[in-house]
This record gives structure tokens, C-alpha cells and sequence, in this order.
């Protein structure tokens, strides 16, 4: 399928995203799906763009398809996989289309129609520059749960504002709650609500989350953890998170010097911090939702 390259136009002129970031259109891809990319490059750049040096630019390439055969083509293509593990890669559960991001290529499948391009964008260039960081280390809700985040607060703002996530998140965690206590919502998709983070360390486990309670668990789950963390130091403490690893530092020591706090520190106050809301909302927080 043919494409056509677009160069980004800035939000604001000293936010001008660098040439070295090559967005890629396949022709049938509206007019309306390339402005929202191209502002979520821009969204990106707004908040990762310190992290790269002019001299030393992040060098990216970016394909946005609407066709699931012509997106798993170029992915094939560009990461030597087969065209049958490409498709696989680029479906998600009931095959809905997804987007990937692998080194510093992103290949965008965004059907017509879809409304969530602006974030898919942020979301999949976040992970690029977790690649770039070697980011790729540590567990997985550290991963997806940065790239949800800034996607879901670059949607209402450029300027990040943990305590704006933190509160939204902490709304959308007693709803779910709230549904589930109530039976709205299937056990199946409501075993995560008491879940502790370490069920998302690793990738098997996250996918299976993904799969068996849809966005709202795992991706959810990662993103209420993520906002919790920048809430204690501040949203600087992630881009100085991938920078000390960029330099070669261990993940462990990386997050212990930028977020000050250990790992396991962490995970015991997040655990009280789930604990402590959900007694809020369940009178007996040991009875499971069922």
C-alpha cells in the first residue's frame, strides 16, 4: 500500500518536534486520524523531548495504517517476524485492532472510527522511549502503566499533574469497586480489584489480566500504581527514572535515587494505599468479590 510522509506541526513553536521522527500515512488513513497522531507526537514530545539530546536526537519511525493486513505486512517487514505472528501481534482480545511499539518503530493500526488515536499515539511513543532508555527492564506495570498515564493526561493536558491522575484514578478504582460489590461486574473481571501489583510483574501474567479483565484491569490496575508513584515525587521522577537508566544504571537503583524509595518500600505502601481505600468502600475489605 502506498504511504505518505508528514512532518508534525508544533503545538508551540519551542515544542517543535525534530525531522528525526518520521510519521508514515498509508493513503486511506482520514485526514482527521492523521491530525490526532501528529498531536500526540507533539503531546509526547512535550513531555520526553528533554530526555534527548539535540545533538543525539531520538530517531524514530512512526506507520499508521487503518488496514490490519497492510499494518501486519510492515511489521513483518521492518522486525523480520512472519505474517502470521504480525497479525497475531496487532490483535488483541475478540480481535480488536492493537498498536505496537518495538525499538524505535511504532506501527499505529487505527480503524475509522476510532476516538482513541491521540492516546494510542502517546501511549505507543512512550514505549519507545522506554526502549531508548532501556526502560525494558523491571516489571511490566512500570512499563505500561507510565505509557497509560501520560496518554490518559496528555488527553486533558500537556502539562503533566500527578495529583489530577492520582484523583481521577482513585475515582475510577472506587467505581469499579462499587460495580463489583454489587455484581454488575463479572468475578472474572473483578479478581484483579484485590490483586496485589506483583500479579502484574511479569508479561505472561499482564497479558492474561489484559485478556481476562479487559483494559480496566490490567492496564487500569498498572495505571492507578504509576500515578501513585509520580504523586511522591513529583512527574520529573519518571524522566529521571529512564535517564539514570539510559546511562547505564541498574532499574532497581534507577527508581530508588528518582523516586526515593526502594522497590519493596514501594509495593508495602501501595498495598496500604489499596487497603486503606478500599475499607472506605467494602466493610469487610477480606470478603471477596464474588
Amino acid at each position: 500500500m502506498a504511504m505518505a510522509s508528514s512532518t508534525s506541526s508544533a503545538l508551540a513553536d519551542e515544542f517543535e518536534v525534530p525531522d528525526s521522527i518520521e510519521i508514515t500515512f498509508a493513503e486511506d488513513v482520514p485526514q482527521f486520524t492523521r491530525d490526532q497522531v501528529e498531536l500526540g507526537v507533539e503531546a509526547f514530545w512535550r513531555v520526553f523531548g528533554s530526555l534527548f539530546d539535540v545533538d543525539d536526537p531520538l530517531r524514530a519511525t512512526v506507520l499508521v495504517f487503518e488496514d490490519l493486513d497492510a499494518a501486519a505486512a510492515a511489521w513483518a517487514r521492518n522486525t523480520g517476524t512472519s505474517i502470521g505472528t504480525a497479525r497475531s501481534l496487532l490483535t488483541g482480545r475478540h480481535g480488536a485492532p492493537r498498536s505496537r511499539a518495538i525499538g524505535t518503530l511504532a506501527v499505529l493500526l487505527l480503524p475509522q472510527g476510532r476516538s482513541q488515536a491521540f492516546q494510542t499515539t502517546i501511549h505507543e511513543l512512550a514505549h519507545m522511549a522506554q526502549n531508548w532508555a532501556r526502560g525494558g527492564q523491571g516489571p511490566v506495570w512500570l512499563g505500561e502503566g507510565p505509557a497509560s498515564y501520560y496518554a490518559s493526561l496528555a488527553n486533558a493536558t500537556v502539562a503533566p499533574s500527578p495529583r489530577l491522575t492520582l484523583e481521577r484514578r482513585r475515582e475510577l478504582w472506587s467505581d469499579t469497586k462499587g460495580l463489583c460489590r454489587a455484581g454488575v461486574m463479572a468475578a472474572d473481571q473483578c479478581s484483579w480489584v484485590e490483586a496485589p501489583l506483583t500479579a502484574i510483574d511479569g508479561r505472561r501474567p499482564f497479558d492474561d489480566a489484559a485478556q481476562n479483565a479487559g483494559r480496566l484491569g490490567a492496564y487500569g490496575f498498572a495505571e492507578l500504581a504509576f500515578s501513585y508513584l509520580v504523586h511522591l515525587e513529583g512527574a520529573d521522577s519518571y524522566l529521571c527514572f529512564l535517564d539514570r537508566q539510559s546511562q547505564g544504571s541498574a532499574w532497581r537503583a534507577a527508581f530508588e535515587a528518582c523516586f526515593g524509595i526502594t522497590v519493596t518500600d514501594f509495593y508495602s505502601r501501595f498495598a496500604r494505599f489499596q487497603q486503606d481505600h478500599y475499607m472506605l468502600l467494602i466493610p469487610n475489605p477480606r470478603q471477596r468479590l464474588v
